[in-house]
């Protein structure tokens, strides 16, 4: 065991090339009898004797020290998993998230409860192998729950198991290989324009002009009910889609610039009638500049939205009247997006077009969702090409012409 300096050559006292390169002074040593030298640099010559003295009196390497420590907490963690069950660290997962909404948070909550927490809450995360989690997801399927909220329930039940393996509560993560359900797409059927005309007339103030918009700008259900005065340029005919009303009570606003993504920021040009019923509007606003309120200070939250949806899909009119139901009306106000998309596809606007106009990431989730839509151009495309290169006519025996 020695230490050197790896600036000087040892026998003739000559600078070495590397001298004031890196650190200077080297500890070397052997592990075991007949093994070959292991070396450590050091800045300062104390810090390499200090090391020396620590390997000539058998002392463990800082390293080593420092796998001991890490492995007992591992043991640690692994024990507390015995007692840890699932509900508890669906708690901690979600404490952790911070950036997550109060709407999210609901969701997570909700999809919890209806999903995890009746098969998994009292297991203890021990406990929990691939066959459990295979079973949560048939539980699912059997229950009813549409292929795409049980796909979300197994997303949320992945991402709390793998928090249990960054924690070190289990070693390894048990959702390998689940098979899912396969989500088989429906063709939307877009609304009419005489269906929307009659969904308007049969609505209530505020909602009424929520419907003309949001079948103009194809709004979402939280951006029209966010929508404030200052969003709306007048001069510019412009509507700029900023942020969100996110909250679930009605005497407290909850705006937010955090959209969907950051795609759905747009500004998007209106006209005509959709000024007129924002400038309107302008003239009263609610809480925090809203223009889409009740009138009496609260604010339309989501579940407001949805409650006068249904009383119009059940029959409701304006006058509070009821005739016919509306079955064809659908499940909420996404309705209208849709309509709003069908209208630009059929006015000849494309894929990317109607990407930006509706806040889409890209073009393949506007053509996943409205591809059936576009008009098919196969026949278009015969007709384009048919004739462009011709064979060459040639006369037979009997003076008809023929193609050669």
């Amino acid at each position: 065991m020695r230490v050197y300096d790896d600036w000087t050559n040892k026998k003739t006292g000559e600078r070495k090339p590397n001298y004031g390169r890196g650190k200077r002074w080297v500890v070397a040593w052997k592990k075991a009898p007949g093994a070959h030298d292991s070396k450590r640099s050091f800045r300062l010559k104390d810090e390499a004797t200090a090391f020396l003295a620590d390997r000539m009196a058998g002392l463990p390497l800082p390293e080593e020290v420092e796998a001991e420590r890490l492995a007992a907490e591992r043991e640690r963690a692994q024990a507390d998993a015995q007692r840890l069950t699932f509900a508890q660290m669906f708690e901690a997962w979600l404490r952790r998230q911070v950036h997550l909404d109060d709407r999210s948070r609901t969701i997570y909550k909700a999809s919890y409860a209806n999903a995890l927490a009746p098969a998994l809450a009292d297991k203890l995360l021990a406990d929990i192998d691939r066959l459990t989690v295979q079973d949560v997801v048939v539980a699912g399927t059997e229950a009813g729950r549409a292929a795409n909220t049980v796909r979300q329930d197994y997303t949320l039940l992945h991402a709390v198991l793998q928090e249990a393996v960054l924690s070190g509560h289990i070693a390894k993560d048990p959702c390998v290989k689940i098979k899912l359900p396969t989500v088989v797409g429906e063709k939307i059927v877009p609304l009419t324009d005489e269906q929307v005309q009659e969904i308007v007339d049969a609505m209530r103030t505020p909602f009424a002009a929520a419907a003309v918009v949001v079948a103009a700008t194809a709004l979402r259900s939280g951006e029209w009910r966010g929508v404030i005065a200052p969003a709306v340029d007048v001069g510019l005919r412009i509507l700029r889609v900023e942020r969100q009303q996110v909250s679930t009570v009605q005497t407290k606003s909850v705006l937010k610039p955090k959209l969907k993504s950051e795609s759905s920021r747009r500004h998007l040009a209106i006209e005509g009638h959709t000024l007129e019923v924002l400038t309107s509007l302008m003239q009263k606003p609610g809480p925090d500049g809203l223009l889409f309120h009740t009138g009496d200070g609260r604010i339309i939250t989501q579940g407001l939205a949805q409650a006068e949806w249904d009383r119009v899909a059940a029959g409701g009119n304006s006058d509070g009247s009821r005739g016919e139901p509306r079955p064809w009306m659908g499940a909420g106000w996404h309705q209208l997006r849709h309509y709003h998309a069908s209208r630009l596809i059929k006015a000849g606007a494309s894929p990317v077009a109607v990407a930006h106009r509706l806040g889409h990431k890209d073009a393949t989730v506007t053509l996943r969702t409205y591809a059936h839509l576009w008009p098919d151009d196969d026949r278009l495309m015969a007709t384009t090409t048919d004739g462009l290169v011709k064979l060459k006519r040639q006369t037979n025996d009997r003076g008809a012409s023929e193609a050669a």
